[in-house]
């Protein structure tokens, strides 16, 4: 089902919201993706932070979470962000509390070069696989307009990292837009990279994953995000420090090979690929800060524009820097 049918399907008035009890539990949402943060999964330190047992959800694309947010299955969650722009545009009941990660090259559209794709033209008339809703979809539609492609010149399918890696092994697929680690193994597997993430954001179009909230719960459990976002950003700081010291790190390495199915040779490279923030960056108008000259609120303004001319959203005028909360950033940071 894809982004605009699950908007619908599960009203976009029917959040719901649960204040932390004493003995309650929080539902978090992510994403399999190398990243400081994901350890904290492992060694229970965002538990450890706030004193309050976290259930951890997986997911593989954006329109699944969304619907999880919108039936209240979880409470808040990382999230690309063309599926935040767009549920802000529709008018889901979420906020922005922090920018997960930003995408240097850590996504890219890959072609097989056993077929004879070595350069965008090659594509058309050629299946290309990415999960629809996602920040690697997003990204191969504007990789095609800024090559002059039509989408309807290829054949697009909407799969899962994990279905894009069977395809791929058995020659179902031409190509692929998709993220590490499947986009390194494919590269591996007679891949040729086209195009990535940071080329097309140097073309205008920057793709990264923020963290988003149902408001309600936001505004219940302040105290929760705050201590939840400072952990975030001690993380980051300690990987910031000494990332090559931190990826070599065997607690580190074995979570992340566990958990996101990454080679752990290949977690330093992959890092680089990223930028991870501290809570003082978060805040400044860089990045989370600013209100709406802020760069999320900006770059969440274009990608709500581009996906209206795209018609995957009917309307792109919101005011996006009522949808980027920075409260609990702020807090974290202590401020």
């Amino acid at each position: 089902m894809n982004l605009v049918k699950i908007l619908v399907a599960v009203g976009l008035s029917s959040l719901a919201s649960n204040a932390i009890a004493a003995d309650a539990e929080v539902t978090v949402g992510w994403v399999p993706i190398v990243a400081p943060y994901i350890t904290g999964i492992c060694d229970g330190s965002f538990e450890k932070a706030t004193g309050v047992k976290v259930n951890f959800q997986k997911f593989d694309s954006g329109a699944a979470i969304l619907s999880a947010l919108a039936s209240g299955a979880v409470d808040f969650s990382s999230l690309g962000s063309p599926p935040a722009a767009s549920a802000i545009s529709k008018g889901l009941d979420v906020e922005v509390i922090w920018m997960a990660e930003y995408t240097v090259a850590g996504e890219a559209l890959v072609g097989r070069s056993d077929r004879g794709i070595v350069g965008p033209q090659d594509l058309k008339g050629k299946k290309i696989a990415t999960p629809f809703g996602s920040t690697s979809h997003y990204h191969l539609l504007v990789a095609l307009k800024n090559f002059g492609i039509s989408p309807s010149d290829v054949e697009i399918l909407n799969m899962t990292p994990p279905q894009i890696v069977a395809a791929w092994k058995r020659g179902y697929i031409d190509a692929s837009y998709v993220w590490d680690p499947i986009l390194t193994n494919i590269i591996r597997d007679n891949g040729h990279q086209l195009v990535d993430s940071g080329q097309l954001a140097g073309w205008g179009e920057a793709i990264f994953d923020v963290l988003i909230a149902n408001k309600v719960f936001a505004s219940e459990n302040g105290d929760f995000l705050t201590k939840y976002l400072k952990e975030m950003s001690r993380i980051n700081g300690e990987y910031r420090q000494d990332p090559e010291k931190w990826a070599s790190d065997k607690a580190h390495s074995d979570c992340l090979s566990n958990l996101v199915g990454v080679n752990p040779a290949d977690i330093p490279a992959q890092l680089k690929n990223y930028t991870f923030l501290t809570a003082k960056e978060e805040i400044s108008s860089d990045w989370l800060g600013g209100g709406e000259g802020g760069r999320v609120a900006s770059w969440l303004g274009l990608t709500a524009k581009f996906l209206k001319d795209q018609g995957i959203v009917s309307a792109a005028d919101v005011d996006f820097k009522k949808a980027v909360n920075d409260t609990y950033a702020r807090a974290a940071a202590g401020e």
